[in-house]
């Protein structure tokens, strides 16, 4: 399962993401949450298998890339 919540401000800015593949079969734990890239609490973090890190931000359309990128590598990966 997919999960894209994008957040805009009256600019048009992307004010607050979550990007989530969501597979139980590859992650039980965490909820399945195989990866999520997130900007909420003011920061921008990346979950992967469990694990947090800091992600550093440029635009929110170089993050969705790369997260296009990696939830589609896992899942074929995964099948």
């Amino acid at each position: 399962m997919l999960r894209r919540e994008i957040w805009v401000d009256e600019q048009g800015h992307v004010s607050r993401y979550n990007l989530a593949y969501i597979n139980h079969l590859i992650h039980p734990g965490d909820n399945g949450r195989v990866l999520d890239s997130i900007r909420a609490h003011g920061q921008h973090h990346r979950h992967f298998m469990g694990r947090v890190t800091a992600v550093n931000f440029e635009t929110f359309e170089l993050i969705d890339r790369r997260f296009q990128k990696e939830w589609t590598r896992l899942a074929k990966e995964s099948s």
